[in-house]
């Protein structure tokens, strides 16, 4: 039978997309993600550890890009992602996500549901950046993961704007 403890052996404690990205900056995401916590690091923690303690262990779930790549390499198959977002979904509904985290969210949710306001801040989100300072970008208590690495320049077309000039009248009611 398996152990909670012979699954994060078997799993590697680790995230496999981090791993392949940048290795390096993956372990120190890892140390910085959850040196405050004294609990079983990576995928396989993220699920188990609020089951010991939701509140002391509820920003865990987030700590995931929801890739599903650890899914793919769990050894006993269990579907990682989806228990993930389920601790997730739990941690909202308890109230427990920080208030700069809970406006973030219901902001990004009332922008991708209304197109016309995602165009506009599409737009002006490019010019934005530009002028951004650079500490708030790559500050090391907002941004961690900014710290080891650049964003890449903004694309001066978006994807909507290429599309909308490059479709032609076969694909264009497709």
């Amino acid at each position: 039978m398996f152990t909670a403890r012979s699954i994060t052996l078997a799993a590697d404690n680790r995230c496999p997309t981090a791993d392949q990205v940048n290795a390096e900056a993956a372990e120190r995401l890892y140390v910085e993600n959850f040196k405050d916590y004294d609990c079983i690091i990576g995928p396989i923690g993220i699920i188990l550890d609020p089951t010991f303690d939701e509140f002391k262990y509820s920003e865990l779930p987030y700590h995931s890009t929801l890739c599903g790549s650890c899914s793919d390499v769990c050894p006993v198959k269990i579907d990682i992602g989806d228990q993930i977002l389920k601790w997730r979904r739990v941690m909202a509904a308890k109230g427990y996500l920080p208030l700069a985290k809970r406006l973030s969210f219901a902001v990004a949710g009332h922008v991708f549901g209304h197109p016309e306001e995602y165009h506009v801040v599409e737009k002006a989100a490019g010019p934005m950046l530009d002028h951004t300072p650079h500490f708030l970008l790559y500050n090391r208590s907002l941004n961690p993961w900014g710290r080891d690495r650049e964003l890449p320049a903004v694309a001066k077309q978006t994807f909507r704007d290429w599309y909308v000039a490059n479709r032609t009248p076969d694909n264009a009611d497709q």
